[in-house]
């Protein structure tokens, strides 16, 4: 689980930024809507995409700590 997130949480963060700061761009057609998309931040400055970035990252980190369920195993 956490190798996973090491992995691919900085490409999601990536990917999921550029969709939030060009939601009408090629990425945004080809991604289904998710609620750790950012809001409000189409149009971004090149200096803000850092901040941008890093809290689309703690989200990820946060929302997998809340969805483990270990319960299955």
């Amino acid at each position: 689980m956490m190798a996973s997130l090491a992995v691919l949480g900085p490409i999601y963060s990536v990917v999921y930024t550029e969709v939030g700061i060009h939601p009408d761009g090629v990425l945004a057609r080809g991604t289904a809507p998710d609620p750790d998309i950012p809001k409000d931040v189409a149009g971004a400055k090149w200096y803000e995409i850092p901040g941008i970035w890093w809290n689309t990252v703690e989200r990820f980190i946060l929302d997998d700590d809340r969805k483990t369920d270990d319960t299955w195993m």
